[in-house]
């Protein structure tokens, strides 16, 4: 698995693969749990929030628990006038936002 460069901050957490754009950006490449829901709480912690693109290419698993925390980021995301995108979700990850109705709620890009 390739490593993007691992931005630091109070944040930061030697597990994640994040790499920081500037002061508005964050691209994070997200692995299965336990690590999914500890990089995604971690990245509600950073302060000031950033926009935020979560690659899922290395995720096949989501369960009901990873759909309710990705919901509760994207509403701090917009609380705060940022956005939250998710690109690259796996056929099997994209029939469990299709089924439950999420696909019309995130901003997804690059599906199948």
């Amino acid at each position: 698995m390739m490593h993007k460069a691992r931005a630091r901050g109070p944040w930061y957490d030697a597990r994640m693969s994040i790499q920081r754009n500037g002061e508005s950006l964050v691209v994070a490449t997200l692995a299965e749990d336990p690590v999914l829901t500890d990089d995604v709480n971690a990245i509600m912690s950073i302060t000031p929030p950033c926009d935020v693109r979560l690659d899922f290419a290395g995720v096949d698993f989501v369960n009901s628990s990873n759909l309710s925390l990705l919901l509760r980021l994207r509403q701090h995301l917009i609380n705060h006038d940022r956005t939250l995108k998710l690109c690259n979700i796996q056929p099997i990850v994209w029939k469990a936002f299709t089924v439950t109705g999420l696909d019309h709620v995130f901003d997804i890009r690059g599906n199948p």
